[in-house]
């Protein structure tokens, strides 16, 4: 019977051995499974940061293309200002030489009604 208890114990470990082989088979097996999982996330990781790094470029490029558009609106605002202030000024200029004008051909014209009531009246007498 110790020879059966030898064999048995024998055929015991055995088991045991294979089991601890196949278990460490199957950790290896799924150690390797996760590691292609993770290369793989860390893949798209890689992937998500530089498409990330680009749309941030790109909205800094607008954002500073925005920014000189911008500052030359300001400056043709302010250049418009500036024109109108021009403009107003020369308009004041030319309601003030209008009022002259007008004011001296009235004069004129009253002048050359004194003038042709003298000859109509020069005419009269004549006749």
């Amino acid at each position: 019977m110790s020879q059966y208890k030898a064999f048995d114990g024998a055929h015991l470990d055995h088991q045991r051995l294979k089991a601890a082989k196949d278990a460490l088979a199957a950790a290896g097996k799924k150690q390797a499974e996760m590691m292609r999982e993770l290369s793989m996330i860390w893949l798209e990781k890689q992937e998500v940061e530089t498409m990330m790094r680009l749309g941030i470029d790109e909205l800094d490029a607008e954002v500073q293309t925005l920014q000189e558009e911008k500052a030359l609106w300001e400056e043709e605002r302010e250049e418009r200002g500036r024109e109108a202030g021009v403009l107003q000024d020369h308009l004041a200029e030319m309601e003030t030489k209008k009022g002259e004008v007008a004011g001296g051909a009235e004069c004129m014209l009253a002048g050359f009604r004194e003038i042709s009531k003298r000859q109509l009246t020069e005419k009269e007498q004549d006749i």
